[in-house]
C-alpha cells in the first residue's frame, strides 16, 4: 500500500482530481457516514483535524527501517507544507529531530523554518515515548530533562502539548512530572482500548496525589483507526460537562459518574489524522479529503496546541480524574522480556549510583563525566520505548537491545570504577582494606561475598561475624554502614575473634524444617518444598493461611496480541503435570551462624525448579530466590502467598509514589485490573499487621480476597508468549510462529512481616530498597587521605523523603539534588551536608532545572525544606569544600 500511494502518477492523477473538485461530493458524505458512526452532531460540533504522526522507535521493525520511516515522514510533511499552505504538521521524540539533525541536516534546517512559521508543531517532550509502568520516576524525569532541553537548544522553546498517544497504561504520579518539566497539555487516545470497562472520559484534568494536574484530551478517533472501540458512538457521553471540581477515580461507582454529568457536552472536536506506528503522517488523500470539508466549511486545520486552547475555555466544566489510567488490554507486558526489564531497572539504579558518586568525587578534583553520562541515559531511554522493554517487538529488536545494554553496563562499570578510585585516594586507610559504600539514605547491615578466605576486620581489629555459604564463598556482616557514606573494612587474619551471638535455630524432621531467628519462624514442607508457616514471635501472629511461596502455572494463551495480553481466562486454565515422575529434594546447605539456607530441587515433566528459602540473624524478613528452566510456550508462572490479612487493598510502589488497589472489587473498572503493576514492592495490611512482598526486578502482580485464605498475593514470575508478526503495523494482529526465547527465570524477592500500620509506620519498604540497591565494593590500598572509615557524605531526613537523583546541573557544575515524599504527609525535611562542605545560592527548580527560585538555608551545611504529600522536589546548589 505505501508503495502505492508513492507512486509518481498516482499523485499526480490525484492532484488532477483534486482540482477539477471531483473529491467534493463524495467527501462530504463519507463525513456524514464517519460522524454518524462516531456520534458527532455536525450542526453543532465544530470539527478540527490534527495532522500528526506517531512513529514506534522499534516494534515490527529494528532500529535501522526507522531511520528510513523518520527520514519519509519529515521530508512527507515538508512536501505537503509546500503544496498546501493550510497544511500543518505536530510530530513527537526529540529523538527523531536529533536524527534528522544529525544525518539530513539541510532537512533539519528546513524543519527549523517550519516550527519558527508555527506550522511544525513540537509535541511530545520525551526522548521516546517510553513504557510508563516499567521505568522508574527517574527515569521518565530524564526522558523530560534531555527531550525538552533538546527542543529548547534547537528551536527555542520546549513543548507545552505531553503526547504519549499509544503508551500501555498511565501512572497516577504523571502530571506531575509532566506540569514541572513544561507542559500545560496531555494526549493520549490509548484509553478507549479497554476491554472490560469503559474509561468515561474524553476532555478532563488529571490530577496527580500531590495536586498536580494537565489538562487531558484522551480521543479515540482517528481517520485511519476509528473502529472497534467500545465507547465509538458516543463522544457526546464522554465529552459531557460537570459539575464545577467534580472529581473521580476508580473508586467511583460508575452509575455516579453517569449520572452527574450534564447533557451539554464539547463542542469542539479535535481529530487526529495521519498514518502513526509505521510513520509517514498524513497521507495525501487524507489531506484532500479535509481539504474538501475546509471548503465547505465543515472542518480547519489546526495544531494540536491550538485546539486544546480551545478546549481549556471550558476547563472549569470539565471533570477531575484523580487516580492512575490502567490499561486493560496489555496486563502481559509486565511480564514479557522480563530479562530486559532486569537489565533495565539494573541500569537505572547503577546510573543513579555512578552519578551520586561522580558528583561527590568531582567536589574533590575529579572531573565530572556529564557528556558520558548523557549519551548513556539516552541509549538507556531509547530502550525504555514503550514496545521495547514491554516485550511487544520483533525477535530481531532485541538482538540489537542486548547489544545496547552490554555498552550500556560496560561504560557504567568503567565510570562506576574510577568514582571509586577517586573516592580511595581521599580516604585515610590504614591497610588493605575492602571499602563499602550505602547509597541509600538511611544507615544499614548486610552481608558481604568474599571469594578468598582472608577475614574482614573492624577499626579495633576484632573479626567481623562470617561464615562459608554452600557455594564455597565467604560471606560477612557489615553493620552500621553510613547513609550517603562509607565504611572501611580491614582485610586480613585476625587474632580476635568475633562476639557475634546468632539467633538462628534449625529443627529438622521427615515432614518439614522449621528455621527460627527472635523473629521470626518459617517452616517449610518436605513433600511440596512449600512455605507452610511464617510466625512472628514479636506480634504473636501467623502469617500464612495456607501453601506459600507455592509456583502456580497456567495456559497463557490470548486470544489477542498474545505479546501484549494476559489470557483473561488464564485461572480457569491450569497446568497440571504429571506426578508420578515428580522427584523433590528439600535440605538445609547452610546452618548459620550468619544465614540459613534451606534449598529445594524439583524436577517434573522436564521442568527443573531450584527454591532457597534463606533466614538471616536478626533480620525480621524471610528471603528467596527461585530459578525455573524448561518453560513452555505460552504458559504463565506464578508465585502464590496465602496471607492471613484482612486487607481490602494492596498498596504498590510506583513511579515516585505509591498507589493503593481494590482486593475487593465492587465496580467493574476496579474488577478490570486483575493484573496490576507495581515496581519494588507491595503490601498489605490491616489494623493488625501486614507483610511487603519486596521483589528483584519483576512488575506483574495479583491480589484478590478470599473468604478462607483472606489475602492471596500472586507475584507474576515469567510467560513466554508469541512474538508479532513483522511488516506493516496491521499484521500485528496476527501471532507470529515464533515465541519468546527465555525458558529459563531467576528472581530473589523477599516477604516482610510487620506490626501495627502499614509500611509506611513500620518502614517495611526500605528493605524492597535494599535488595534492589546493595553495597557498593572496592578493594582498596593504604592512603594518606583525609576522610575517615563511617563518613557519611550528606543525610536526608525523615525516612519518608527519598532520594532520586544527585548530578551535576545540566548548565554548570552546581549540583541538582531531587527528592520526593513517598507516604502522602506534609513534611519538614532536612538535609544535612558533611562538616568539610559549604552550601550556598540554594534555589529550587523545575525537572528541567529552569526557573529557579530562592531557598533560604539554615547554615552552611543545612537546607529545611517543606515538601507536600507526594511531591517531587529539585534544588539546585553551590557545594564547596573548606
Amino acid at each position: 500500500m505505501e508503495a502505492f500511494i508513492e507512486l509518481k502518477g498516482y499523485n499526480k492523477f490525484l492532484k488532477k482530481l483534486d482540482k477539477r473538485n471531483f473529491f467534493t461530493p463524495g467527501s462530504k458524505i463519507l463525513w456524514k457516514i464517519a460522524a454518524r458512526i462516531l456520534g458527532l452532531n455536525l450542526k453543532k460540533s465544530r470539527i478540527h483535524v490534527i495532522g500528526q504522526s506517531h512513529l514506534d522507535a522499534c516494534w515490527l521493525w529494528r532500529r535501522k527501517e526507522t531511520l528510513q520511516k523518520n527520514y519519509k515522514t519529515f521530508t512527507m510533511a515538508l512536501k505537503h507544507m509546500e503544496e498546501y499552505p493550510f497544511f500543518t504538521f505536530s510530530n513527537t521524540s526529540p529523538q527523531y529531530y536529533y536524527w534528522t539533525e544529525e544525518l539530513t541536516p539541510a532537512i533539519f534546517e528546513r524543519v527549523k523554518s517550519r516550527v519558527a512559521e508555527g506550522r511544525f508543531e513540537l509535541i511530545g517532550g520525551m526522548w521516546v515515548e517510553p513504557d510508563l509502568n516499567l521505568v522508574s520516576g527517574e527515569s521518565l524525569i530524564r526522558q523530560r530533562l534531555y527531550g525538552q532541553r533538546y527542543y529548547l537548544e534547537k528551536f527555542g522553546k520546549p513543548s507545552t502539548v505531553a503526547y504519549l498517544s499509544d503508551c500501555f497504561g498511565y501512572p497516577w504520579t504523571l502530571p506531575q512530572i509532566l506540569k514541572k518539566s513544561g507542559a500545560k497539555y496531555f494526549y493520549t487516545n490509548k484509553m478507549s482500548w479497554n476491554d472490560y470497562s469503559l474509561f468515561n472520559f474524553i476532555a478532563f484534568h488529571w490530577k496527580s496525589p500531590d495536586g498536580s494536574s494537565i489538562l487531558t484530551y484522551c480521543m479515540p478517533y482517528s481517520v485511519n483507526n476509528f473502529a472497534g472501540h467500545p465507547n465509538v458512538g458516543d463522544f457526546d457521553k464522554h465529552a459531557r460537562f460537570f459539575p464545577s471540581e467534580s472529581e473521580f477515580s476508580y473508586d467511583t461507582d460508575p452509575d455516579v459518574i453517569k449520572n452527574s454529568g450534564s447533557k451539554d457536552h464539547i463542542q469542539d472536536i479535535g481529530v487526529v489524522y495521519g498514518i502513526g506506528d509505521g510513520g509517514g503522517g498524513p497521507i495525501r488523500e487524507e489531506i484532500i479529503f479535509f481539504k474538501q470539508l475546509y471548503k465547505l466549511g465543515m472542518c480547519d486545520f489546526i495544531t494540536m496546541e491550538e485546539y486544546f486552547k480551545m478546549i481549556e475555555k471550558e476547563q472549569d466544566r470539565l471533570p477531575i480524574w484523580n487516580d492512575e489510567m490502567y490499561l486493560e488490554t496489555h496486563r502481559g507486558v509486565y511480564t514479557s522480556h522480563v530479562w530486559l526489564k532486569e537489565l533495565n531497572r539494573k541500569a537505572e539504579i547503577d546510573m543513579q549510583n555512578v552519578e551520586l558518586l561522580s558528583t561527590l568525587m568531582a567536589l574533590h578534583g575529579m572531573p565530572y563525566p556529564k557528556k558520558r553520562l548523557e549519551k548513556l541515559w539516552k541509549l538507556i531511554l531509547f530502550n525504555q520505548f514503550h514496545d521495547i522493554l514491554p516485550g511487544s517487538s520483533i525477535p530481531e529488536v532485541y538482538e540489537d537491545v542486548r547489544d545496547d545494554f552490554k555498552i550500556i553496563q560496560f561504560h557504567v562499570n568503567k565510570l562506576l570504577n574510577g568514582a571509586l578510585e577517586h573516592l580511595a585516594k581521599i580516604l585515610q586507610v590504614q591497610a588493605r582494606s575492602l571499602l563499602i559504600f550505602n547509597s541509600l539514605s538511611w544507615d544499614r547491615s548486610a552481608l558481604i561475598e568474599i571469594d578468598d578466605d582472608n577475614k574482614l576486620m573492624d577499626e579495633q581489629g576484632n573479626a567481623l561475624p562470617c561464615q562459608q555459604d554452600h557455594s564455597g564463598t565467604w560471606l560477612h556482616l557489615v553493620s552500621n554502614v553510613p547513609a550517603f557514606g562509607f565504611k572501611l573494612v580491614e582485610r586480613g587474619k585476625s587474632t580476635k575473634k568475633s562476639e557475634f551471638k546468632s539467633d538462628l535455630n534449625i529443627q529438622e524432621n521427615e515432614q518439614t524444617i522449621r528455621i527460627e531467628n527472635q523473629e521470626i519462624v518459617a517452616e517449610i514442607d518436605r513433600k511440596t518444598g512449600n512455605l507452610v508457616q511464617l510466625f512472628s514471635k514479636s506480634l504473636q501472629r501467623e502469617f500464612l493461611t495456607g501453601e506459600a511461596n507455592k509456583l502456580r502455572f497456567f495456559k497463557d494463551k490470548a486470544a489477542q496480541f498474545p505479546a501484549w495480553n494476559i489470557d483473561k481466562c488464564y485461572l480457569s486454565r491450569p497446568i497440571n503435570f504429571d506426578s508420578t515422575n515428580r522427584t523433590i529434594s528439600c535440605e538445609a546447605v547452610e546452618k548459620g551462624p550468619l544465614r540459613i539456607c534451606v534449598k529445594i530441587l524439583e524436577k517434573f515433566d522436564g521442568i527443573e525448579v531450584q527454591k532457597q528459602v534463606l533466614l538471616l540473624a536478626h533480620e525480621n524478613a524471610l528471603r528467596f530466590t527461585l530459578d525455573v528452566k524448561g518453560i513452555q510456550k505460552e504458559t504463565l508462572i506464578k508465585l502464590e502467598f496465602p496471607f492471613n490479612i484482612e486487607a481490602n487493598k494492596i498498596s504498590s510502589e510506583i513511579a515516585c509514589g505509591v498507589i493503593d488497589r481494590h482486593i475487593r472489587p465492587k465496580t467493574k473498572p476496579q474488577k478490570g485490573r486483575w493484573e496490576i503493576s507495581a515496581h519494588k514492592w507491595v503490601d498489605v495490611s490491616d489494623s493488625e499487621a501486614g507483610v511487603t512482598l519486596c521483589n528483584k526486578t519483576r512488575f506483574g502482580h495479583d491480589a484478590k480476597y478470599h473468604p478462607r485464605y483472606k489475602s492471596i498475593v500472586r507475584m507474576t514470575i515469567g510467560r513466554r508468549p508469541r512474538y508479532p508478526k513483522g511488516g506493516p503495523p496491521i499484521t500485528s494482529m496476527i501471532p507470529s510462529r515464533k515465541v519468546h526465547e527465555q525458558s529459563e527465570f531467576h528472581v530473589e524477592y523477599w516477604a516482610v512481616p510487620h506490626g501495627k500500620g502499614s509500611w509506611k509506620e513500620t518502614l517495611s519498604f526500605q528493605k524492597a530498597h535494599e535488595l534492589n540497591n546493595p553495597f557498593i565494593t572496592k578493594e582498596v590500598k593504604k592512603s594518606s587521605g583525609k576522610l575517615p572509615s563511617g563518613t557519611n557524605f550528606f543525610k536526608i531526613e525523615p525516612p519518608n523523603v527519598l532520594l532520586t537523583a544527585l548530578k551535576q546541573a545540566e548548565d554548570d557544575n552546581q549540583v541538582i539534588l531531587r527528592l520526593f515524599e513517598t507516604m502522602g504527609k506534609q513534611t519538614t525535611c532536612t538535609i544535612s551536608f558533611h562538616e568539610s562542605m559549604i552550601i550556598s545560592d540554594v534555589k529550587e527548580v523545575d525537572l528541567l532545572e529552569l526557573n529557579p527560585q530562592k531557598i533560604k538555608i539554615q547554615n552552611e551545611g543545612e537546607i529545611k525544606i517543606k515538601i507536600k504529600p507526594f511531591e517531587i522536589k529539585t534544588l539546585k546548589m553551590k557545594i564547596s569544600l573548606r
